[in-house]
């Protein structure tokens, strides 16, 4: 089963040492290879990235598994190799995890077999490319969720065992602990059926008499280690929880009906799956009403999940309800098979079968002789390097490397050419240009605004938080917002935004490569550090997203800078003066839009009165520390990079948001230089965690009391 799935990731490709591209996979490198670079230079996973969304704490609101796996396999292999088998190793792995849950689940041969095998068709299934776990999803780039899902199903079923054997194990908190690492939803859905283990075991008829005894013991070895994998995940969850107001919340429920996105033969899986209920209950098989548990909070999950949190998307459920029915199906085969003659030829069959068909249905559209995964993954697995127009990136981005200030390009299906559509999502990784958009869009708030910017500067947008509203183009105002985020150069592919660079005078032409064109813009030096000509004016409000966006979209107030503060939060070093309403604010915001003076409260105005000015020189801006020199002390100094509570200053009392969510600081002497540290919830978690490794350390101590003694 392995090597049918490999044959069809195109494994000559995956051993060439060349940038992986396909779908958002292309954002995937600069994860793992910033998390490289600090894990074997700072010794941390979660960090300041600065080459997206103006800065984010990477690996903060992500899934550091498979990247922690890229970079310490990379010390061995190549890079790039390191990273492609990584990305398939979910794939691979599913169905032996699959056979080893259904082995510790204890069901009969030859239940397990037929599990694995229908592994092929759940990975190979057509029905979707991106909602998770598959193949198709896996190469759009949802590398985490395919290794979490085969890390997901052992766990479960080992903390099964260990209930039935009345036995805590380490073995199931480290498969806990990667399961958190690894994916958000494998860890809840995972929560969820632990939840009913203790009880499908404790009445399910298996065990006669001393049910409640059972419960409490059942009960008693999870919270053991669910709680000892809680707190050696404590120093990422801590700090997650504490800090979720800086992530951002993506992801809409899809119009779907259920019934209609399965495969055909999901039909036949349904009586399958109906025969192993049967026979589970009357052969007193726990693990049966386990699936049947999984099926059930998938299904109230896709219907009414993002109604509790918008985290839950329908489709992000669908595989979940999708393999448990392909796994009750499984049971039900094999229970009806079970020591009947002729069972291991049927067996046989039946793998040949399914294979037969997942290849059949495997065909590229008007292409019966090739296969889609194989052709997809030869894509994505050659490379950058030796794609037809792949020059591009060599002759326009390469050479960016220690330039000032940011990249931003045109969206557009062109760049597909050069492996997708978001290419230049790779400069970060190889040539250390920032840039303004990223992936994981949850995981920045910078994501907002260049998200938005990008629906002003290109033909289309790659996609935008729930929250904002995009833009139609108008190529001048996304200069003046590009001045603003600190955009120096800009690459361009559609005609719509070739003909609006061409003709402003802020940009500058540099170069082309095919029909891809470089240019500068003029119009500022680069820099990240400028004292703000206008008074700051405070906001109180605890929707700083709302008003930060409110204000980029009135580029009447683009230079009168608004600092957003809590109700009743004390500032230290900022000015003394009222502080505005968020009524107000976006009142008054939404007057200068409309031109309504009705709305308008003239302390919102901007300011036309400068300020102090002066010289700013030796700037140093990287991942962990931003410093510079100044002669205004005293006055408003702006750094175009996004606030994160992490950032403390010396030279300066307070570092504040600022609009759009940038930093702010009123110097008090010539040097100014904020550092990269921790909050009081990431030393938490650290304890946390350390607490955590001593209680594993005391194995013996965790045994006992699990049996009661």
């Amino acid at each position: 089963m392995t090597g049918f799935i490999l044959w069809h990731l195109s494994p000559l490709d995956i051993l060439r040492d060349t940038t992986t591209v396909g779908g958002d996979t292309p954002a995937h490198n600069y994860l793992a290879s910033h998390l490289k670079e600090q894990l074997f230079g700072k010794g941390s996973i979660v960090s300041w990235a600065g080459g997206w969304w103006c800065g984010f704490p990477m690996f903060q609101y992500y899934f550091c598994l498979p990247y922690v796996l890229i970079a310490l396999l990379s010390v061995a292999i190549p890079f790039n190799i390191a990273f492609k088998l990584v990305s398939v190793l979910g794939l691979l792995a599913l169905p032996a995890s699959a056979y080893v849950a259904a082995r510790l689940w204890r069901f009969p041969r030859p239940v397990p077999l037929l599990l694995a095998i229908g592994m092929a068709p759940f990975l190979f299934t057509r029905v979707h490319t991106m909602w998770g776990v598959n193949i198709s999803s896996t190469l759009a780039g949802m590398i985490s969720n395919s290794l979490s899902f085969a890390l997901m199903l052992p766990a479960i079923a080992s903390a099964y065992r260990d209930v039935r054997d009345e036995r805590f194990r380490l073995r199931t908190v480290l498969l806990l602990v990667l399961v958190m690492a690894s994916h958000f939803f494998t860890s809840v859905m995972a929560g969820i059926v632990l939840l009913a283990v203790p009880v499908v075991v404790a009445w399910s008829g298996e065990f006669h008499g001393a049910r409640f005894r059972r419960l409490i013991s059942a009960g008693r070895i999870l919270a053991l280690e669910g709680g000892l994998a809680l707190l050696l995940m404590a120093w990422w969850w801590v700090p997650l929880a504490a800090k979720s107001e800086f992530s951002m919340e993506f992801g809409v429920n899809w119009g779907m009906t259920l019934w209609k996105n399965f495969p055909g033969y999901a039909a036949g899986l349904v009586p399958l799956a109906a025969l192993a209920v049967t026979l589970g209950a009357r052969r007193k098989m726990p693990a049966v009403w386990l699936l049947v548990w999984m099926l059930g909070a998938a299904l109230a999950l896709f219907w009414f999940g993002f109604g509790l949190s918008p985290v839950f998307v329908n489709v992000r459920l669908w595989p979940f309800i999708f393999f448990a029915l392909v796994a009750l199906g499984a049971v039900g085969l094999g229970l009806l098979l079970e020591g009947r003659r002729g069972e291991a030829w049927a067996v046989a069959g039946i793998a040949l079968a399914v294979l037969a068909g997942v290849a059949a249905g495997d065909r590229l559209p008007g292409r019966p002789d090739v296969s889609l995964s194989r052709s997809w993954a030869a894509w994505n697995y050659s490379g950058l390097e030796i794609k037809p127009s792949g020059g591009v990136f060599d002759e326009l981005v390469l050479p960016l490397r220690g330039t000032p200030g940011r990249l931003a390009n045109d969206l557009c299906e062109e760049n597909n050419q050069l492996g997708s559509s978001r290419i230049f999502e790779l400069a970060p990784h190889l040539a250390g240009k920032p840039i303004l958009e990223g992936g994981l869009v949850n995981s920045g708030a910078g994501s907002m605004f260049a998200y938005y910017i990008q629906s002003e500067s290109s033909p289309s947008c790659a996609g935008y938080p729930p929250m904002v509203v995009p833009a139609a183009f108008n190529f001048t105002n996304a200069t003046r917002h590009f001045e603003l985020f600190n955009v120096k150069h800009f690459i361009a592919r559609s005609e719509l935004t070739r003909t609006a660079l061409r003709r402003d005078p802020r940009w500058r032409f540099i170069n082309r490569e095919e029909e891809w064109e470089l240019y500068e813009l003029m119009s500022h030096d680069g820099h990240y550090v400028y004292i703000a000509q206008n008074q700051p004016v405070p906001v109180e409000t605890k929707r700083w997203k709302e008003c930060s966006l409110e204000w980029l979209y009135t580029l009447a107030v683009i230079d009168q800078p608004y600092v957003f503060i809590a109700p009743g939060e004390k500032s230290a070093g900022f000015p003394p003066g009222p502080r505005l309403s968020e009524t107000d604010f976006r009142s008054t915001l939404a007057g200068l839009r409309t031109h309504d003076p009705r709305l308008t409260t003239n302390d919102l105005r901007p300011t036309t009165n400068p300020l102090k000015a002066g010289r700013i020189w030796d700037e140093v801006v990287t991942d962990r520390r931003i410093a510079f020199k100044t002669e205004a002390v005293g006055a408003p100094h702006i750094i175009k990079c996004t606030y994160f509570p992490n950032w403390k200053v010396r030279g300066a009392k307070q570092v504040f948001m600022v609009s759009p969510a940038f930093m702010l600081v009123f110097p008090d002497q010539e040097q100014v230089e904020l550092v990269y540290g921790s909050t009081w919830s990431d030393k938490w978690g650290r304890g946390l965690t350390l607490l955590g490794c001593c209680l594993v350390g005391l194995v013996g101590w965790p045994r006992r009391i699990a049996r009661g003694t």
